[in-house]
């Protein structure tokens, strides 16, 4: 049972992550910025992780060509990712969030049918409808339109982390968990960095003045990412780990409603996440 109390812990540590990225992100007008310290905090931990943890000690680099075009692959959208994830939190309500979030399942269902060759089934058709009529639920708002910006970045982010995602476990098949941890906390810096360019300016000041708050969003980030790869690593099944990690949608809603007072369609916004929920569950 090691694996579910790492999955759960991990979805405790995204839905806290989901919550403090709205409260630093609403108040940011840097967004790609804030993302680059972020990153550096993230990869900062994940390396003292790395040494701590010996995790130089088991330290070998595959052979197989195949493992580097994964891993390619898996840091490019998880880089797109990092580089929309504040962009998505200035611009949406956490609540809102978390439910649009369910989107990299669909990804990830979509991607495991050609990878996987995963079998379609019943459960699966009707867990992918739920989802969508959940996602339908909490943006489709006749009396406030959701903020379209935010609803186009976060279809972004939660395309590319879908992506992302669904291949980690691809990518700790060829890497040591801790050094994967490390190279994907890293190496996504680059393209946030770039096209445009970061202003360094922006960053210095960014750290000075919120150092100790995405400090911490980091160390919860980093944490929630390593637990959900040792429940992976340890035995849990992806189709078992998968919802109960998912289950952080519905604490985020939760948290939103309770500490941001994100109360207007507090019923919709529950309704919708609790099948977009039970979709997850059938769908794996």
């Amino acid at each position: 049972m090691t694996w579910f109390y790492f999955s759960l812990i991990s979805a405790v540590g995204y839905a806290l992550v989901s919550l403090l990225s709205r409260v630093i992100a609403v108040e940011s007008d840097h967004p790609r910025e804030l993302s680059v310290v972020f990153n550096l905090i993230s990869g900062t931990i994940a390396l003292l992780i790395f040494f701590v943890s010996s995790g130089y000690v088991n330290f070998n680099l595959p052979k197989d060509p195949q493992a580097y075009i994964y891993l390619f692959v898996i840091l490019l959208f998880y880089g797109l990712y990092e580089r929309f994830r504040f962009k998505t939190s200035k611009y949406l309500e956490v609540s809102t969030q978390g439910t649009l979030n369910n989107i990299f399942i669909v990804v990830a269902f979509v991607i495991a049918l050609f990878i996987y060759s995963e079998v379609i089934t019943a459960d699966k058709i009707f867990g992918f409808i739920f989802v969508l009529v959940g996602i339908l639920l909490v943006t489709v708002n006749k009396s406030k339109k959701i903020n379209s910006m935010g609803l186009f970045y976060g279809v972004l982010a939660n395309v590319s982390v879908g992506i992302a995602w669904s291949l980690d476990k691809k990518g700790i098949s060829y890497f040591n968990p801790d050094l994967y941890n490390l190279l994907v906390w890293v190496a996504p810096i680059i393209v946030v960095s770039f096209f445009p360019a970061i202003k360094l300016s922006i960053v210095k000041k960014i750290i000075k003045k919120d150092f100790k708050q995405i400090s911490l969003i980091s160390f919860l980030n980093v944490a929630a990412y390593l637990f959900n790869l040792k429940a992976l690593v340890v035995g849990g099944e992806a189709t078992k780990v998968i919802p109960i990690v998912q289950t952080s949608t519905i604490i985020t809603i939760i948290l939103g409603i309770i500490f941001l007072k994100e109360r207007e369609h507090i019923v919709k916004k529950t309704v919708a996440g609790l099948i977009a929920i039970i979709g997850v569950f059938l769908l794996v």
